[in-house]
């Protein structure tokens, strides 16, 4: 791991925001695939940084209301966001129901 994602909750919401990070496949594929890598909560004015290895493409995106897991299938209800590209170093900024990337 040789870099980091920020994150900040700026939104006025009361409920937690789970932020999903998608890391692109090394393996050239249609579509640029990626899959779910990692997801944080984050608490209204909240902020957190995670660790990413160098190099890596990711994308964000907000999740609300819940994420299930039942049995060991974890289940999304309902994506508030689309995912947006991000890349080390970068902050991504929560502001309700979008999700802006900064430098």
């Amino acid at each position: 791991m040789d870099d980091q994602l920020n994150f900040i909750n700026s939104s006025n919401d009361s409920n937690n925001s789970s932020i999903i990070i998608f890391q692109s496949s090394s393996v050239s594929l249609p579509g640029d695939f990626a899959s779910a890598w990692q997801i944080i909560s984050l608490k209204a004015g909240e902020a957190k940084s995670v660790p990413i290895p160098a190099n890596g493409k990711f994308y964000v995106a907000i999740a609300k209301p819940e994420i299930v897991v039942d049995n060991g299938i974890m289940t999304i209800k309902e994506f508030s966001s689309q995912a947006v590209a991000i890349s080390g170093g970068q902050t991504g900024v929560i502001n309700d129901d979008t999700i802006t990337v900064k430098d």
